[in-house]
């Protein structure tokens, strides 16, 4: 059987549109270069991708060529696995959801903590930049950052700063190898977070980056700890409910629904996760997060199975 061209194996995983592919043969023509090389140099995959592909190709340890990207993230670390697949396909939902608009910020919002929110919100974010959509990951839980381990070292200053007025908006931090992505970090711990958050305030700092970003991903606090999740929810275009397996309680999530509802807020649907944090490890990555997508469910939930 014929070997599957690199373009068409991207194309199939989602990693790559077909646009994406025309532009990767015609640089890789004019540059005289491998067609992985091209798709890195333009920054549309990252040589851990291509890597990936090889070891398909020709049937040997990708381990032997290059050592994971440092990001626990199925959708970065494993682009053709099982959870990196769930994650795209609820890439694909988000957008059908969103009608085709081409830019929009999207908030994750679950009603207790540790439902996994801080996993989803990056391994979305991720997803979006792989395709090549400008993608912005927006920490705004300021009761503390949720994305520390997942996405590096976070920032000194970050969104409290700029919603305080002691920093302009405009700043954000990158990945090295996803050349789409950015990320805003919460930024200091403030002792007022909801003052902060009110009224149009944090949709001023997302509209201030719309010529560098098409889609922000917007990581809330737990509804359940503050009103802080339902004034994100009022400044940006959609949400996305989060819950989690043997954590959150049907009757809380049916709560934060009917609150989001009544606030007009659009909600896309409900990521049922299954997020459960490993033991720690000697080499310090304690607390690193692995979740898995089993089903997007729309709302309303009545006469769902509790």
């Amino acid at each position: 059987m014929a070997m599957e061209r690199m373009g068409d194996r991207f194309v199939r995983a989602g990693l790559l549109t077909q646009a994406q592919v025309q532009r990767v043969v015609e640089f890789q023509a004019a540059r005289n270069l491998r067609f992985g090389q091209a798709a890195v140099q333009l920054g549309f995959v990252s040589d851990q991708m291509v890597s990936a592909v090889l070891a398909e190709q020709y049937q040997y340890e990708v381990s032997t060529l290059t050592r994971p990207i440092e990001l626990p993230l199925a959708i970065a670390a494993d682009p053709f696995g099982q959870e990196a697949e769930a994650i795209r396909q609820l890439r694909a939902r988000i957008s059908m959801g969103m009608e085709g608009q081409r830019h929009f910020s999207l908030a994750l919002v679950s009603p207790s903590a540790e439902a996994g929110c801080a996993y989803l919100a990056s391994s979305l974010v991720v997803a979006f930049a792989q395709i090549g959509r400008n993608a912005l990951l927006v920490n705004a839980d300021l009761h503390a950052s949720g994305q520390r381990e997942m996405m590096g070292p976070a920032q000194p200053t970050g969104l409290s700063s700029m919603l305080a007025g002691r920093q302009p908006p405009g700043a954000y931090r990158t990945i090295p190898g996803i050349a789409a992505l950015g990320i805003l970090d919460a930024g200091p711990q403030p002792p007022n977070p909801a003052e902060l958050l009110r009224d149009a305030a944090l949709r001023r700092i997302l509209d201030s980056y719309v010529d560098a970003f098409e889609i922000f991903i917007v990581k809330t606090p737990a509804a359940n700890t503050s009103g802080d999740a339902l004034s994100i929810a009022r400044q940006v275009d959609a949400c996305l409910l989060v819950a989690r397996k043997d954590v959150t309680l049907m009757s809380e999530l049916e709560e934060t629904a009917r609150l989001l509802e009544s606030a007009n807020v659009k909600v896309l649907g409900t990521v049922y996760n299954e997020y459960a944090p490993p033991e720690p490890r000697a080499d310090g990555l304690a607390g690193r997060l692995r979740g898995l997508l089993r089903s997007w469910l729309p709302w309303p939930l009545a006469g769902r199975g509790r």
